[in-house]
């Protein structure tokens, strides 16, 4: 079941892509993005809820059916700049995209 409803996103943002004249949309990334999602809210539940059955998400990690995901093109403009900065420089990295303490 799990498996056609990914399928399914899949092949709808997809089409919804190929109408709207977007080129390289293939909602791969969406579909996994989706699960993924689906995933960390199940595990978080399944510690309140005792009686919750299994992620269902398993189901595509155990038969390897995840979409392969390409880089992204439009990659963040911060990422190309901690890329290019070197090791000395790291910490204005840091407090340049708030990510110190």
């Amino acid at each position: 079941m799990v498996e056609n409803l990914y399928s399914e996103i899949q092949r709808e943002v997809a089409a919804r892509g190929c109408s709207t004249d977007r080129e390289g949309v293939t909602g791969e990334r969406t579909a996994n993005m989706t699960m993924k999602s689906l995933r960390t809210a199940w595990y978080f539940f399944a510690e309140k809820v005792a009686d919750l059955p299994d992620c269902p998400v398993r189901r595509i990690t155990n038969t390897k059916a995840w979409f392969v995901e390409n880089e992204r093109e439009d990659q963040p403009i911060f990422l190309y700049i901690q890329m290019s900065i070197n090791r000395k420089n790291h910490k204005n990295v840091c407090v340049f995209n708030g990510l110190s303490s």
